[in-house]
């Protein structure tokens, strides 16, 4: 299934492994509600969580044997893995559908599953997968502005990195972004420019854009992403045609160019609301792996070369606000 622009699952596991009618049944209904009513990435983790029940149990339905069975399998810092599924199978249960007793429901109803832990890394400091010192994150922006001038990175991956590293936020709503996002009010006799950002990962929500929210940025910035902008509306009006205002405002700050092509002013009009256009998950991971190995930076605690981590950047935008003052609601 093609959940969206860039996650597809694939169920075909199940009968592969010899699962009986009745449980692919419904689980294939099942998972159907769920990809309605929650985020791809959310369906798709759960594929990979039944995968995984079902490839180490052998189990040819869900019952509670075969759940104790995964359960003594699994360690201490793995228990999330039923802890996931135990809320699939929930709702799966309450749902009507085929595959789940009232047995199974009362067994996983009765469980007491350790979460995943977080917030480790940061923690311990880990110099592989904890925040980036100042003087590390200073070098990271210095090697990406060096691989930039020296023309090494394009406009794109220049201005994906920055955007994360100035905003502290995830990969996904980077790439949700679109022209219209990008703004300034007059301040003073100057300008505050600001950015709407779509909010991801919250639970419930598998609406794309369906929540903005602005924040404030710097004019470095807001120039990276405006001269994204422009080579992004330029390059559409090249291949697809003349565009109106409307349209250039819907346009995907960091498109997925080759989707374009062939494309009219009018099939636009019906894409541009889905994330079908925008840069996919894999896109933006090809993107990583091309900065880190352009990007030349040093970690200051091991003499290493830094590895670019989305989820790093993350982790030290947030360090920073917390030393900063900032309290737990602000973060």
């Amino acid at each position: 299934w093609q959940l969206d622009g860039s996650i597809k699952v694939n169920i075909g596991f199940l009968a592969d492994l010899d699962v009986e009618e009745k449980t692919i049944e419904g689980f294939r209904k099942a998972l159907s509600r769920y990809a309605q009513e929650l985020s791809s990435s959310t369906t798709f983790n759960i594929v990979g969580r039944a995968k995984h029940f079902f490839g180490t149990t052998l189990a040819k339905e869900i019952s509670a044997k075969a759940l104790s069975t995964y359960l003594s399998t699994l360690d201490d810092d793995n228990e999330w893995y039923l802890g996931m599924l135990r809320g699939f199978f929930d709702s799966w249960y309450e749902w009507g559908f085929p595959g789940i007793s009232k047995e199974v429901f009362r067994y996983l109803d009765d469980l007491t599953i350790r979460g995943n832990k977080k917030g480790i890394a940061v923690l311990m400091r880990c110099p592989y997968s904890g925040p980036y010192t100042q003087l590390e994150q200073q070098s990271l922006l210095f090697g990406l502005a060096n691989a930039y001038e020296e023309r090494r990175l394009n406009q794109d991956e220049y201005s994906f990195l920055l955007a994360i590293c100035m905003t502290g936020r995830r990969p996904v709503q980077i790439r949700y972004l679109k022209s219209g996002d990008l703004g300034f009010t007059e301040s003073n006799g100057g300008h505050d420019y600001y950015l709407d950002i779509p909010r991801a990962k919250q639970r419930g929500g598998a609406s794309f854009r369906a929540e903005i929210k602005r924040i404030p940025i710097c004019k470095d910035l807001y120039d990276a992403l405006q001269d994204q902008r422009k080579i992004v509306i330029d390059w559409v009006e090249q291949h697809v045609g003349k565009i109106g205002k409307d349209i250039e405002a819907q346009l995907p700050l960091f498109p997925e160019y080759e989707r374009f092509l062939g494309r009219t002013s009018r099939d636009l009009e019906h894409l541009l609301p889905t994330d079908y256009l925008h840069i996919t998950k894999d896109t933006a991971n090809a993107v990583r792996m091309k900065l880190n190995a352009q990007v030349v930076a040093y970690c200051e605690r091991t003499g290493d070369r830094l590895i670019i981590g989305f989820t790093r950047l993350r982790r030290t935008f947030a360090n920073n606000l917390g030393a900063e003052g900032f309290g737990p609601m602000v973060i």
